[in-house]
């Protein structure tokens, strides 16, 4: 079924042409459907996404949980999650036998969810184009992909400066 994403103005049209007064039909995407997945949430650990329910759970360190829903958010092997966490092997092995992250490691696992969930918003809910546009190398991050430039909190400030330029049509 085709679903319309403009329909013409009311009141008298300036331009005359046909093409100009073409409804534009596309169909209905099922990923654009369905709401969009709150990686920060999964990842956190909470029930009810709040800020102050984020942060508590940083505070304590997030479960090694994290790291397996990363992996499924970010479609990634631990080996990838743990090099953009900027998580050793041999320190992930350790996190894994006690079941917890640090800190600063879950504040990381944080930023990278919620960067996701940003470019599943700027992808219209498409989990695949969200994922791709993460991995693909930009001119506007001289080259890097968005998960390389966010291994830094100043980076991922660029990658959400971007995410939000997008959005809003501001073309750099």
């Amino acid at each position: 079924m085709a679903t319309a994403i403009a329909s013409p103005k009311k009141g008298p049209a300036k331009n005359k042409s046909k093409a100009a007064s073409a409804v534009t039909l596309r169909p209905a995407s099922t990923a654009r459907l369905r709401p969009v997945r709150a990686l920060t949430k999964e990842v956190s650990g909470i029930k009810e996404f709040s800020r102050a329910g984020v942060r508590k759970s940083l505070k304590e360190g997030l479960s090694f949980k994290a790291i397996e829903q990363l992996e499924i958010g970010l479609n990634a092997s631990q080996k990838e999650v743990a090099q953009i966490l900027g998580i050793p092997p041999s320190t992930m092995t350790r996190r894994k036998k006690s079941g917890r992250l640090e800190v600063d490691e879950s504040d990381r696992a944080i930023r990278f969810a919620q960067l996701k969930d940003q470019a599943l918003a700027l992808m219209q809910g498409d989990d695949e184009a969200a994922i791709a546009w993460l991995r693909m190398p930009l001119d506007l991050l001289e080259g890097e992909t968005p998960l390389e430039r966010a291994s830094t909190e100043f980076g991922a400030r660029d990658v959400e400066d971007l995410i939000g330029r997008l959005r809003h049509g501001v073309f750099s």
